[in-house]
């Protein structure tokens, strides 16, 4: 996406949904975490902001000022709430979560599950591995810029969608 090289200022309007999926959310939480001091944020929408706070957006940014003025409930078989990967253990937090949605929704297909969850799993531990580039030392993976992973199953179009984005070197 070329997000690295950006330099110059961006006001982000949240009137419509653009970044009301997975891939998108994940993506705008990747660019608000590196680019967050070129980045100006202003919401009309308040049903589109509710759910960027359901989806933890909000909360994995510490950006100040967003109220939550909604119900949290357990919507954890049908989403995987936006998830910063910056250390060891996160690939094990999201395949665990990530199996539940999967499990619940995908019945009787036991080797496509599995080969979701190794694929989704690689991905998000190489997240790990090279976002470090040579400063990567195995055992003490905590990376500077982390990458952000979403899901959610659409029970209209029964499809999960997962978004995984990150900002590495």
């Amino acid at each position: 996406l070329g997000l690295q090289g950006l330099n110059t200022h961006l006001t982000l309007n949240f009137k419509n949904k653009i970044f009301c999926r997975p891939s998108g959310i994940t993506m705008l939480s990747c660019l608000y975490y590196n680019k967050k001091d070129l980045l100006t944020i202003k919401y009309t929408n308040s049903d589109f902001i509710r759910y960027l706070s359901r989806i933890n957006f909000f909360y994995n940014l510490n950006i100040p000022n967003i109220e939550e003025n909604f119900k949290r409930q357990d919507a954890t078989a049908n989403m995987l709430e936006c998830t910063k990967i910056e250390k060891d253990g996160d690939p094990d937090l999201i395949d665990d979560k990530l199996n539940k949605i999967l499990k619940s929704h995908i019945i009787g297909k036991k080797n496509l599950i599995l080969g979701i969850l190794l694929t989704t799993y690689e991905i998000v531990d190489n997240i790990l591995e090279h976002s470090m580039c040579n400063d990567f030392v195995k055992g003490d993976r905590i990376i500077d810029n982390p990458g952000f992973v979403s899901a959610q199953y659409y029970p209209k179009y029964n499809e999960i969608e997962i978004g995984i984005s990150d900002l590495g070197k």
